[in-house]
């Protein structure tokens, strides 16, 4: 299910190309996040280990996008918008790693650890717009989006371990607030709700020591994220395209 809402967003993109759109944008964020730092499948002393060794990391993880939108409907000062982004997120938290997770399945016993760990993605979103005007070329737009992402490239640091693999990651909604002058926009987003698979290669699917493991592939889990975004429209056209 999560699989083909993933692809309708992603085909309704190019698809909608041929209906009715006043501009596309340029867009780019940096954000900073929390990671899921629960340890799975090890015994009391590793968990306080790693535990330890995460809480004395100082920087939080991070993450960093670009794409493409472009507008799908436009009504009054509400707009519908969707598009395609690139996307990178690195976890900085000390975790254990399945080594045998390159290879294919995951092994029944850890037998590494890594530093973090980081993904490059891909993927769609669909927004939906509030604009309203502040002043002369200024507008305060609210909005929210709900973006489907692929993970194709992952890293391990620490054992440097590369796992070439498309497979669905995540998707998350995040509701954003800005503001524009001209072509330009500037604002800040957060998280409000993420549904994300379950990396094996940092969680195990055995414990030999009796301790929990997670059984679910997927979770909505959404530690806290917060982030700058910037855009930039590119006028066009007002009408592309005409659909009877």
């Amino acid at each position: 299910m999560k699989g083909l809402i993933f692809i309708v967003l992603f085909i309704s993109a190019p698809m909608s190309i041929l209906a009715q759109v006043s501009q596309f944008e340029i867009f780019s964020s940096l954000a900073f996040q929390g990671t899921d730092e629960r340890i799975f499948g090890l015994n009391d002393m590793w968990v306080e280990e790693l535990t330890e060794r995460n809480n004395d990391k100082f920087l939080p993880s991070t993450y960093f996008d670009i794409g493409l939108s472009y507008r799908l409907l436009s009504r009054n000062n509400f707009s519908l918008k969707t598009g395609v982004k690139y996307g990178y997120e690195w976890n900085n938290s000390y975790r254990t790693y399945n080594h045998c997770i390159i290879e294919g399945n995951p092994c029944s016993k850890i037998l590494a650890f890594a530093d973090g760990y980081g993904y490059n993605l891909f993927g769609s979103f669909v927004s939906l717009e509030l604009k309203f005007n502040i002043g002369i070329s200024k507008k305060l737009v609210l909005g929210v989006s709900i973006s489907p992402m692929m993970r194709f490239l992952t890293y391990y640091d620490g054992v440097y371990k590369y796992l070439w693999k498309v497979e669905y990651l995540f998707t998350e909604i995040t509701p954003y607030v800005g503001t524009t002058y001209k072509e330009f926009e500037i604002g800040l987003y957060t998280r409000i709700w993420q549904n994300r698979k379950v990396d094996r290669g940092i969680y195990p699917t055995t414990s030999g020591s009796g301790h929990p493991i997670i059984l679910d592939n997927y979770m909505d889990i959404n530690p806290w994220k917060i982030g700058l975004y910037f855009k930039h429209n590119i006028p066009f056209s007002k009408k592309v395209g005409k659909l009877d």
